[in-house]
């Protein structure tokens, strides 16, 4: 049996599933294969087969058989691929010349996440925490199901509640959503999206981290954001048809960009255009965790 953590930089440099970790991988290697073979991966996922087969040159001081083995990743996936490759070349230099395009970008755009706090100057806002509409089945009034089912602090959420209107029970699993229609400037047409409003925002401010209800000037500056005219690409492929593609498309997401706020995507698109091929993978790494529409809040 092995047993290895998954908490290593490599393994969590981009996110994908059935995702091993490369110290696991080393384990078989030194048992199963001596040093210069060549190790075939045909189902090779994100390369971490590659990986593991290139750290062991390393070892330690109990490995009688330490060195690199050569490795020949395939599969299938372009995605997987893409990560694969990635992760077994020399991203170093990458690596810094990404950090310093997020640094661009946010002196171009650090306005766009400021928000108020108590002594009327300004913090950052790390992130903000959005609630769909719902409307009650009985008496049809808007509600917010984060005042509905969310006990905020408590770690909980309800499976029933009551309308504060007109006292209806109303279950969570069944609750319909409130859509709007909005124009999209990406699709240059109106489509029609889930109702939803921010409900927290968590920031810092002199170091310290804070949360607050979002305020007229929070709401006006997101709306300012959202409708400017943004020049740069954004990908507005359509979802195809799929296991779980019935997910997105049952909260108004049919394409790609619409995965994302309008703030967020705006920023997304900003770096983007500031990168070349050696940065996309810095990008595609920061798309996957906990930016689009799909990030829960614990």
């Amino acid at each position: 049996d092995i047993s290895v953590g998954k908490n290593n930089e490599i393994y969590n440099a981009h996110s994908y599933h059935t995702k091993v970790p490369h110290p696991a991988i080393m384990r078989l290697l030194y048992h199963y294969t001596q040093p210069g073979d060549i190790v075939y991966d045909g189902f090779a996922g994100t390369g971490m087969t590659g990986v593991a087969s290139g750290f062991c040159k390393d070892g330690n001081s109990s490995i009688v058989n330490k060195g690199v083995r050569h490795c020949v990743c395939s599969d299938l996936s372009p995605i997987a691929s893409f990560i694969s490759y990635n992760l077994n070349i020399n991203r170093s230099g990458a690596f810094s010349k990404f950090s310093q395009i997020l640094n661009n970008v946010k002196e171009k755009y650090s306005s766009f996440y400021q928000t108020k706090h108590s002594d009327g100057k300004y913090g950052e806002i790390r992130y903000v925490v959005w609630s769909d509409i719902i409307a009650c089945p009985q008496c049809g009034e808007e509600l917010r199901f984060w005042d509905t089912f969310v006990k905020y602090g408590e770690g909980e959420i309800l499976d029933e509640s009551y309308c504060p209107h007109c006292s209806s029970l109303i279950i969570r699993k069944s609750a319909k959503k409130v859509f709007n229609t909005v124009y999209d400037q990406y699709l240059n047409k109106p489509v029609s999206v889930v109702k939803s409003v921010p409900v927290l925002i968590n920031y810092t401010y002199k170091g310290k981290r804070y949360t607050k209800k979002p305020d007229k000037e929070d709401i006006d500056l997101y709306k300012t954001v959202s409708e400017i005219k943004n020049e740069s690409w954004v990908p507005t492929d359509a979802l195809i048809d799929g296991d779980k593609m019935g997910d997105p498309k049952a909260k108004g997401i049919f394409h790609v960009h619409q995965f994302y706020n309008n703030r967020t995507l705006f920023l997304l698109s900003k770096i983007w255009e500031e990168c070349d091929m050696d940065n996309w993978f810095c990008v595609t790494n920061s798309i996957s965790r906990n930016l689009t529409k799909l990030n829960r809040f614990i």
